[in-house]
């Protein structure tokens, strides 16, 4: 009986250190065209996300591969419909900015795997340097005046999007751009009055409300504050990562 509990003990701590392990990641920098190769888990999920950006789709052949996508990440955990083959597996990935990654997948007899997707057009030298050239509240104040001027910094991502967003009854909310920078994220929302009433908006509603998502709001910008029934606006939000 002791032998048997030694044992028993002695697996369950083993299964405890073996999935302890953080999966290493592996960076893969997207160029048009390109076909990226990896090696994942046979037996494991293996994580995948794209740098600054969510990945909004993905298109397999069925039965050769399983997938569960993190809605609140963006990001996707993958493995091998098969638990035994090495068949390399070939697959598409899209985020949220359009960008369409071609990617074909080597089971292996190996630990689970990140793999993390770097699109092209990212630049971090070039948005470090435009984060930098201003101080903190300047650069807060930069990146309000290009979301109201339709521009993206330089180096940062740019996406167009249609993301409802519930906060109050009165309004219809919808995410319809983001840039995304090394330290700052610059979103902009349209507000639509709803209710039968003019409705007045001040910038510290969006701070103290659910758009802050447990994530600092450094600056808000509202188009125009006040609106009639029908009639709608922008909001202009910056905040950090």
């Amino acid at each position: 009986m002791v032998n048997n509990r030694l044992k028993i003990t002695l697996f369950l701590l083993y299964f405890v250190l073996s999935n302890s392990v953080q999966a290493r990641v592996n960076s893969h920098h997207s160029k048009e065209g390109q076909t990226i190769i990896l090696d994942i888990s046979q037996s494991s999920l293996n994580r995948l996300y794209v740098k600054g950006l969510r990945i909004t789709n993905i298109r397999a052949v069925k039965n050769q591969l399983v997938w569960k996508k993190d809605e609140k990440k963006g990001e996707l955990y993958i493995a091998p419909f098969s638990k035994i083959s090495t068949r390399p597996i070939n697959f598409f990935l899209q985020d949220e900015a359009g960008n369409v990654y071609t990617i074909i997948a080597r089971p292996k007899s190996i630990p689970s795997q990140s793999h993390e997707f770097i699109p092209n057009q990212l630049s971090i030298e070039k948005a470090v340097s435009w984060e930098r050239d201003a101080s903190y509240p300047k650069t807060v104040a930069k990146l309000i005046a290009s979301l109201y001027n339709h521009k993206t910094p330089a180096g940062y991502l740019s996406a167009r999007l249609a993301v409802s967003v519930v906060i109050w009854k009165e309004t219809d909310l919808m995410l319809v751009r983001r840039v995304t920078g090394p330290r700052f994220i610059g979103e902009t929302y349209k507000i639509k009055n709803i209710d039968s009433k003019m409705m007045v908006l001040h910038e510290q509603e969006f701070v103290r409300n659910v758009l802050n998502r447990q994530q600092k709001i450094k600056g808000v910008a509202i188009d125009d504050h006040r609106l009639a029934p029908n009639a709608f606006t922008y909001v202009h939000i910056v905040r950090t990562k």
